[in-house]
């Protein structure tokens, strides 16, 4: 160190005279810094030639609290270096967002509390008395002090650091298990003496799930390494567990941990009884079918039993039995039974990429649920926008590209609404036996889509993986005749169309007092009185990411539409997915507008809506179903027409067009509302061809069945 020091002056050596641990070092000389930023690096680890070099670029141009980089991880036995983003990844999962605030935090970013493949704002860190804890993993309540103070946060995703894996590292060390759970908890109390109670419940909530699911997972990653310590672990954790559990209201957190799995820890003592119930009776007491035998497991004794010949031994006949009932398998063995939960069939479901609980695959989800059907159900979604009303029998698991794929792979059946485009380049394939339901979101007639979008070079990658996802399609949604042609030749899709309309548009079908029970549900949501109208205003994106396009003057709508229906009206507005990066730019354009667009369902906003207003939109198609007036309000039509074209010429369509507000004003004050959707509903009905009826949802799930009997009858497994 001496040596480096003499050729560099910029380099200080701080001599401490005992050794108080990497939180203690790091206390010590944080006072001392110079710089306008600062990183650490651990001793056996190095940073990459240019590290600094980006670092200092990202956190000094977006001028953030701290800013976070990718890393390589350097396995020292086989000398193995691979990039590792799993770090990153779930800054890099919302919305693909920039920059980052506190209020973004959720419980995948507080367990990635390591402080050393981030640089940090020096004065951020001193002005906040910001300090590391002594002892192992002291990381933890610095990690939480910087998530709840910084206003800015920013994601390189670029490997800076070079992270050693060896085997006497710390993180490796079964030892230091009670150190872990320890600053686990010291963490914890920082929580707690926070002032700020908004923040503190919100960090507290998503500090409860660290602690459970990151603790668990190192206690599974360490009983393979020392079985001296399971008992003693599994004590340790099951009095961790009780101290929460009868604190805090874990059950309400349960769609984030696994809360059977929290609950047994907790009522077994004893690591091995738990071990016996959760693995041994499970792993051991098992059936399946294959296309001539029946495979049976009996305490590690493998009988195979032909189901042609039906031989099945007398001994087996009279003592052991296996009978299905309701979600689990009895299993009888000289007259002790054994409850086994039931491996079903499983169904993963996705919309718009994670973008919320909606769309037809919702409906689709619900109507299985509705007939009590045996099927695993798991939606993949952005944590943050899952909504509290979603059913506890749908497991919702976090959508990124890793974990969709997982649970693709895993999966028998899936169900989008879009495209699998951003996860083929990754390695998703279908595997024979899979089957594949594409809904679609779009209906046609305005934008035209795919392969018919002419001249328009950034979808020439697309347009690669789109052909891919076409050939895995087994079943295609079409809402009407006219959509079923252009899907023909847009899709790169010559395999199955099922014509029968979009399951979403059920609800346009309900009783009455089904669709009144959801409106009172959206007027509750924004707290919008009985006797206010609403008018939906629900724009598309433009490929040239241009925004004045978007821009709107509320008051004067909502004045021409008082003038007009006589009542008190207000204004939602919803963003496209593909909008939502731009929704701080938008909402100065849209102000005094009530912003929708995290709503889960846009069926049920349309539901509650009295009009529509949108641009190129096709859910102007769903929302006349319910014979309301719906408002074309584009202003450049013919910078659109070049960039996108229309499958129907725009003027040519039923709806009352404007390209200024003041057209829209006055088309929306001189309209004859009986007429205009008698208009529109006649259209529909002779040029569309629409198959919605109310039973989309259910002639679907009748596929599944088939599809599942199919492959029962195949002789796979039940």
């Amino acid at each position: 160190m001496q040596e480096y020091a003499n050729k560099d002056n910029r380099i200080k050596i701080i001599d401490l005279k005992e050794n108080g641990g990497l939180g203690n070092a790091r206390n010590v000389a944080l006072p001392m810094v110079t710089s306008n930023y600062v990183m650490f690096l651990d001793s056996d680890d190095w940073l990459e030639l240019n590290a600094c070099e980006f670092a200092y670029k990202q956190i000094a141009e977006n001028n953030n609290d701290f800013s976070i980089f990718s890393l390589y991880e350097f396995f020292e036995k086989n000398n193995i270096k691979k990039q590792n983003n799993e770090k990153i990844k779930p800054f890099l999962d919302i919305s693909n967002k920039k920059q980052f605030n506190a209020d973004d935090i959720n419980s995948f970013f507080l367990g990635n509390c390591e402080c050393w493949y981030k640089i940090y704002n020096t004065e951020f860190l001193i002005k906040n008395k910001i300090y590391f804890t002594r002892g192992a993993y002291e990381d933890q309540t610095f990690n939480c002090m910087i998530y709840n103070l910084a206003n800015s946060i920013s994601v390189l995703n670029i490997p800076l650091y070079n992270y050693r894996i060896r085997s006497g590292s710390i993180t490796t060390q079964v030892s230091t298990f009670d150190d872990y759970i320890n600053a686990k908890l010291k963490a914890f109390d920082y929580i707690i003496k926070l002032q700020d109670s908004v923040r503190k419940s919100k960090l507290l909530k998503y500090w409860i799930i660290a602690i459970i699911n990151y603790t668990w997972f190192y206690f599974k990653k360490f009983i393979h390494k020392n079985k001296n310590y399971e008992n003693g672990f599994y004590k340790k954790i099951r009095e961790l567990f009780i101290f929460l559990n009868d604190k805090y209201s874990i059950k309400e957190l349960n769609k984030e941990i696994d809360y059977k799995n929290f609950i047994l820890i907790i009522e077994n003592k004893n690591y091995l009884i738990y071990k016996l119930k959760k693995i041994f009776f499970i792993s051991l007491l098992s059936m399946r079918t294959t296309e001539n035998h029946q495979i049976l497991h009996v305490f590690g004794i493998r009988f195979k039993l032909s189901l042609k010949k039906i031989k099945i031994p007398y001994f087996i006949k009279n003592y052991f039995s296996i009978k299905n009932e309701n979600n689990y398998k009895i299993v009888t063995i000289l007259g002790l039974k054994v409850k086994i939960r039931r491996k079903f069939k499983k169904i993963v479901f996705t919309n718009f990429r994670g973008k919320g609980y909606g769309d037809s695959p919702k409906y689709i989800a619900e109507k299985i649920i509705e007939q009590n059907l045996p099927f695993d159900l798991v939606w993949l979604l952005d944590k943050h926008l899952a909504p509290k009303d979603i059913p506890s029998s749908i497991k919702v698991k976090r959508y990124s590209k890793r974990n969709t794929i997982k649970y693709l792979s895993n999966a028998d059946i899936w169900i989008s609404n879009c495209r699998m485009t951003s996860l083929i380049p990754f390695g998703l394939k279908k595997k024979d036996g899979q089957l594949y339901i594409q809904t679609w979101h779009g209906s046609l007639g305005f934008k035209k889509i795919e392969n018919d979008i002419k001249n328009n070079d950034c979808y020439t990658e697309y347009l690669k993986t789109a052909e891919i996802d076409s050939k895995m399609i087994d079943y295609l949604l079409s809402p009407s005749k006219f959509d079923t042609e252009c899907l023909k030749k847009c899709f790169y899709y010559d395999g199955t169309i099922l014509e029968f309309g979009y399951p979403r548009n059920d609800l346009f079908f309900y009783s009455d007092d089904k669709k009144n029970n959801i409106i009172k549900k959206v007027r509750k949501y924004y707290k919008i009185p009985t006797d206010t109208k609403i008018v939906l205003y629900v724009p598309t994106f433009r490929d040239s990411k241009e925004l004045d396009v978007y821009k709107i003057n509320s008051n004067d709508l909502i004045k021409k539409l008082s003038d007009k229906y006589g009542s008190k009206w207000v204004l939602l507005t919803r963003l496209h997915p593909n909008l939502i990066e731009k929704k701080e730019e938008l909402s100065q354009l849209l102000k005094d507008s009530i912003n929708v667009t995290y709503y889960p369902d846009l069926q049920e906003l349309l539901l509650a809506s009295d009009i529509l207003i949108t641009d190129y939109s096709s859910v102007i198609w769903d929302f006349c179903l319910q014979d309301k007036p719906a408002f074309v309000f584009a202003t450049d039509i013919e910078a659109y027409t070049k960039e996108r074209d229309f499958y129907i010429p725009l003027f040519e369509m039923p709806f009352l067009i404007s390209q200024t507000q003041e057209e829209l004003f006055k088309n929306i004050i001189n309209c004859n509302t009986n007429e205009y959707t008698t208009k529109i509903k006649e259209y529909i009905k002779r040029y569309k061809g629409h198959f919605d009826d109310g039973n989309a949802s259910e002639r679907v799930v009748e596929i599944i069945k088939e599809f599942i009997n199919a492959d029962i009858k195949k002789g796979k497994e039940r």
